[in-house]
């Protein structure tokens, strides 16, 4: 895992245990949405840290800004 600031890993992680969750329990479809939030949770994560705290959306194609 990339570096997170301590004050988001909290984010992180519930995120990571509701997926195992979901992928534990039958639930495919909500594991795998639960992991395309992860990736976008390091994403702004780390577009906030290099923006100093304003991350930008990606654009329609999925392209950062």
């Amino acid at each position: 895992m990339e570096h997170v600031s301590v004050s988001h890993l909290w984010l992180i992680e519930t995120l990571a245990d509701l997926r195992a969750y979901a992928a534990g329990h039958g639930l495919p479809m909500l594991a795998d949405h639960l992991e395309t939030a992860l990736e976008l949770a390091h994403l702004e994560i780390a577009n906030s840290a290099v923006e100093g705290g304003k991350a930008q959306p990606p654009d329609m194609d999925g392209r950062q800004r």
